[in-house]
């Protein structure tokens, strides 16, 4: 099964890496990738005119109307949405590498958009309420060794530099709220919630994600693949016991 990851260029044979705005349509995955601070920024740049993007078909996206050669920003951002609708609904995971939830001005046609605003919304909810901006030391702590993430939280614990944290009394009154890690001062890092159908998987951010992408792709494959999990822990049960 192949994950697509957007925003990030993580090595292995089943992620397609891509951008926000360059990626394929997110439904045709079970698992999506996102860091959140890339969406803002690729938008961002489109709206500035300072970045050239393109979409999975070859079109320029632009902030204006259609042509031939171009894609309206406003249409990709709704296909976005449409796409990460469809994916949830059908029991997919969404998985979000934490940032604060930022508004992109001066997309045309739409008022108000951020970079949490192509996720379908939370009964009740914001998700400016529920993400909160925060910046720790590095260092995670493992509340729940048998959550499905808990392999990225113990292969990056000492690389992890988390940008946002759950707002705890918020995230209680979401459906399948859960803490599964913690900063080194007890703030929740790492977090899930249900979300249209499926879930929405939060992961604190990694300080230097370019540096470490081995690293994140390793943490990242053994968290959604059990046979890479069983694999990682076979081997390193060889290594202490001294099996080759």
């Amino acid at each position: 099964m192949r994950t697509l990851i957007v925003g990030l260029s993580l090595p292995h044979v089943t992620f397609d890496n891509a951008t926000f705005l360059s990626a394929p349509s997110f439904s045709e995955y079970h698992h999506v990738v996102v860091d959140l601070a890339s969406v803002a920024g690729s938008v961002q740049d489109v709206v500035d005119g300072t970045g050239a993007a393109s979409t999975f078909g070859g079109q320029v996206v632009v902030n204006g109307p259609a042509s031939a050669y171009a894609f309206p920003l406003a249409d990709l951002l709704a296909m976005r949405r449409r796409e990460a609708t469809r994916l949830l609904e059908t029991g997919g995971r969404v998985i979000l590498i934490g940032s604060p939830v930022t508004a992109v001005t001066g997309v045309a046609e739409i008022a108000g958009w951020t970079n949490a605003s192509w996720l379908p919304e939370l009964p009740e909810v914001a998700f400016d309420a529920l993400l909160k901006p925060g910046f720790g030391r590095e260092g995670a702590v493992l509340t729940d060794a048998e959550h499905k993430f808990a392999p990225f939280i113990t292969q990056l614990a000492t690389r992890i530099g988390y940008r946002v944290e759950a707002d705890e009394d918020v995230l209680a009154t979401c459906e399948g709220g859960h803490v599964f890690a913690r900063s080194q001062g007890g703030a929740a890092i790492g977090f899930e919630f249900a979300l249209g159908g499926g879930t929405a998987v939060v992961l604190p951010a990694i300080n230097k994600p370019d540096r470490d992408r081995q690293q994140i792709a390793a943490g990242m494959i053994q968290s959604l693949d059990p046979t890479e999990r069983e694999k990682a822990a076979a081997e390193q049960a060889n290594e202490t016991t001294g099996v080759n």
